[in-house]
């Protein structure tokens, strides 16, 4: 399911869409379901909100923190 989302945002991405998977959607899946008449056959993995990006929205210029490259990885030398 990664890869096909992975690509998915690629594809997108290539065209000029914006693209934001949401995983968090999986924990609403009984409305998810409801709405889209979904059978209990199905899971509710994520789902992928996409269309043209408004970069001048104050909304898309915030920015998370991140750790430092040396936070998060241990380097080994051969």
């Amino acid at each position: 399911c990664g890869a096909w989302v992975a690509n998915f945002l690629l594809a997108a991405e290539s065209l000029g869409v914006a693209a934001i998977p949401q995983a968090a959607l999986a924990a609403y899946s009984d409305f998810v379901r409801a709405h889209f008449g979904l059978g209990p056959d199905r899971l509710v993995v994520c789902g992928i909100s996409f269309g043209y990006e408004d970069k001048s929205h104050p909304a898309n210029s915030y920015r998370t923190s991140r750790a430092s490259l040396d936070e998060a990885v241990t380097w080994l030398d051969d």
